[in-house]
């Protein structure tokens, strides 16, 4: 009664793991979506120019940029700077004072990204990028031009991002089993803790390098390492499921375990890396052949 309840607890725990697992694999594939995204949206922003004169008091912007702002062809649009700072989210406001001192005082490059309010009241992200051109007698800045680039679409791309990266990370931190995420060329992006136990390794000293320098399996039968599995299933098309192999982790500690692979291929990029998860059946395996033993005759039996 025992060993059916725990084998049925197994196989639920299996079956909870192999819907993470799934859960996991489409996060990835979402957030790979998302990175393209993020390049194509970054590739087809609309940059504006604009100029601010500080004897007049006033600011130039390009017309397209009125339009983006809500005051196309509208009389209403008040080009001075007074009504540019008003329009500035206030915390925002705060960053680029701190950012104009340090060009102006220092040279630093001005860079930075902040939120504008439109006419229809809603806010919209902008970055801008200038520098100073003319000075005064005394040094003081008179003019201060540059370009703004509309980076609204970004920034919403990247907040459902990283949305999606904390959802990976959380399904990543409740699967029991080993699971180590790669790029299209075989470089290990994330793993999770279980991953991180199973390889006597930090995290730190296995993102940025190769799967199969990182991870070491073995045949039952020989020493010589097996081929790597992200070549094998991206490149070669071979299916990678509940194979069995021996892992050799950094203290030199031996597991047995049972290990798969899953691409993650989508419209935006056919090879955008994989997934391999990494089962330990050490204690499977020795219980296995432990019943293997008990089930057969003694010797003192079968001589007697």
């Amino acid at each position: 009664m025992t060993s059916n309840t725990g084998n049925q607890n197994v196989a639920e725990a299996q079956l909870d793991d192999a819907t993470l697992h799934e859960r996991y694999i489409r996060a990835q594939s979402e957030i790979a979506h998302l990175k393209a995204r993020v390049e194509r949206a970054m590739e087809g922003a609309t940059s504006f120019l604009w100029d601010w004169e500080n004897r007049e008091g006033t600011m130039w912007v390009s017309e397209s940029m009125k339009a983006v702002l809500g005051y196309a062809l509208d009389p209403a649009f008040k080009a001075d700077d007074a009504s540019f700072k008003a329009a500035i989210l206030p915390e925002h406001w705060s960053h680029i004072r701190r950012l104009l001192v340090a060009h102006y005082k220092v040279g630093l490059p001005f860079e930075c990204e902040f939120q504008m309010r439109r006419k229809s009241g809603e806010y919209r992200w902008f970055r801008a990028l200038g520098s100073a051109g003319q000075r005064d007698h005394r040094g003081r800045v008179q003019r201060f031009s540059g370009t703004v680039i509309d980076i609204h679409d970004r920034k919403l791309i990247e907040r459902t991002l990283a949305e999606e990266r904390a959802k990976a990370s959380v399904i990543l931190a409740t699967i029991s089993d080993a699971v180590i995420s790669t790029n299209a060329h075989g470089v290990i992006e994330y793993l999770n803790p279980a991953a991180e136990r199973l390889l006597g390794k930090d995290t730190s000293e296995v993102v940025g390098q190769p799967f199969v320098r990182a991870v070491q399996l073995f045949s039952d039968e020989s020493e010589t390492p097996l081929p790597d599995p992200i070549a094998q299933h991206l490149t070669e098309g071979l299916a990678l499921t509940g194979r069995q192999a021996r892992l050799r982790n950094g203290p030199g500690e031996e597991h047995a375990i049972e290990y798969s692979v899953a691409a993650l291929n989508f419209v935006d990029d056919p090879a955008g890396g994989a997934v391999v998860v990494l089962r330990n059946v050490t204690e499977e395996s020795r219980l296995a052949l432990a019943m293997s033993y008990s089930g057969k005759p003694r010797f003192a039996d079968r001589v007697s």
